[in-house]
């Protein structure tokens, strides 16, 4: 659903009938649960509350593929959160995949994206680092740097 479908569903009189109202309803409630299990999980994480962030961060992510698309931002916005909390409770074996995505994701994307693939690429690089595996945090913090 783009931000005008829902503007318009928010808009429209109660009761209105339009063609494809269901499915626009669907997909805004679909838009509504996934934006507020995202939220739960920044919330959980700011309180530090990482195992059950982890779960909802990862159930955010999978909504997202699922109401996105698997090569959307909010996909890799999500990975990113996942990375974070995983990072953050010293599983940064686990974390490296999340990164990985999230840095793939928006270095395919179209537009300027620049500044989110630095910061992944920083945060990977510090996963790396935290292992003790410079070689592989080496090329990714000039990349980091270049941009």
């Amino acid at each position: 659903v783009r931000r005008d479908e829902i503007a318009s569903i928010e808009q429209s009189p109660a009761g209105q009938q339009r063609t494809a109202d269901t499915s626009e309803s669907d997909g805004l409630q679909r838009y509504v649960s996934w934006q507020d299990v995202s939220d739960q999980a920044v919330r959980l994480y700011q309180r530090r509350q990482f195992q059950a962030a982890e779960e909802m961060a990862k159930q955010a992510m999978q909504m997202a593929e699922a109401f996105f698309g698997p090569t959307h931002s909010e996909v890799a916005q999500a990975a990113g959160l996942v990375g974070a909390i995983l990072k953050d409770q010293g599983k940064y074996a686990d974390a490296e995949p999340f990164y990985v995505l999230a840095i793939r994701i928006w270095d395919g994307m179209e537009g300027s994206h620049q500044p989110t693939v630095a910061t992944a690429l920083q945060e990977l690089a510090d996963v790396y680092v935290l292992q003790e595996k410079y070689a592989q945090a080496e090329p990714l913090l000039y990349r980091a740097v270049a941009i």
